[in-house]
């Protein structure tokens, strides 16, 4: 018996493990992005953060010119906001992502030729907006995209 209990606690300490090294969801209250050095130092600030509750604003950030820093992101449990950056030049940084909870909305970002970097993507729990991306010749790359749970607005890019 004592053997059996030794046996369970071992078994218990290996599966809480295993469950802390797996994917860890942060910040229920989303995150802003409006610099290079928040996005490069995402990991630094938030050590284990894969999945990301709330909702996540990359935006108005002159200096942005790539996501790279974003690269252990799996899953973001509100919406991504991606607008009015005008030196990002790829969403590239987001390859791990796979789901979103609330919208996409990608707007405004003059320089963007591709979703290069959301190819990963199958799953958008609400709308999807892509307009006024000047650059933006392709969207290829949401074809693995199976879920979108509300409208699909792609204009004037």
């Amino acid at each position: 018996m004592k053997r059996v209990n030794q046996f369970l606690t071992i078994a218990w300490v290996l599966l809480l493990s295993a469950q802390s090294a797996g994917a860890q969801s942060c910040l229920p209250d989303g995150i802003n992005f409006s610099s290079q050095a928040q996005i490069d130092n995402f990991s630094i600030n938030y050590p284990g953060c894969t999945e990301i509750e709330g909702t996540v604003s990359i935006g108005n950030g002159l200096d942005v010119t790539n996501l790279t820093g974003l690269h252990v992101l799996t899953r973001i449990g509100g919406s991504l906001l991606i607008f009015n950056n005008f030196n990002l030049g790829t969403l590239d940084g987001l390859n791990q992502l796979t789901a979103i909870g609330g919208e996409l909305n990608i707007n405004a970002n003059e320089q963007i030729p591709d979703l290069s970097g959301l190819s990963g993507l199958t799953e958008i729990g609400s709308s999807v907006f892509i307009t006024d991306n000047n650059a933006l010749a392709s969207i290829a790359e949401l074809s693995f995209l199976d879920t979108v749970s509300g409208q699909l607005n792609i204009s004037q890019n």
